[in-house]
């Protein structure tokens, strides 16, 4: 995990290698997973509005995963059908103003372009394209 910065401009990135020994397959985890932040911030209107604003990359390379059994509650170990492999872009913009803060976030918006093949287990799929926002704003220091 590093991050780097360069005047207003940062890179945040975290490269995870796994790999489990075991004599059977009970633990399934990818063995590569990847989380890459592209962001600016800056502030705006005399120093009155601060924003950060960028790009999140995520990626974790196909491995069997658990398949999970919500009437149960419990995970089962299956070796049939690997997930994995997919990008997923997510847009981000954090303002503040004074004691307010606003964020919005845009997670997996290029969900129509990978075919929508990505799964959390087997049979669930991933989220698809979301589009959250939030407001926090403090009315007293």
């Amino acid at each position: 995990s590093k991050e780097f910065t360069f005047k207003k401009w940062g890179f945040d990135n975290t490269l995870m290698y796994q790999q489990v020994v075991q004599d059977q397959a009970i633990i399934n985890v990818p063995k590569f997973t990847t989380r890459n932040t592209i962001y600016y911030q800056d502030f705006a209107f005399k120093k009155a509005l601060y924003f950060q604003t960028g790009l999140v990359f995520n990626y974790f390379t196909k491995y069997y995963a658990n398949e999970y059994h919500a009437v149960l509650g419990d995970f089962v170990i299956q070796d049939q059908v690997k997930i994995g492999n997919f990008p997923m872009f997510d847009f981000f913009l954090n303002l503040k103003i004074k004691t307010a803060q606003i964020y919005i976030n845009v997670d997996h918006f290029n969900s129509m372009l990978t075919g929508y093949k990505y799964y959390n287990t087997p049979t669930q799929p991933y989220r698809d394209l979301t589009f959250r926002l939030g407001i926090k704003w403090n009315f007293f220091n």
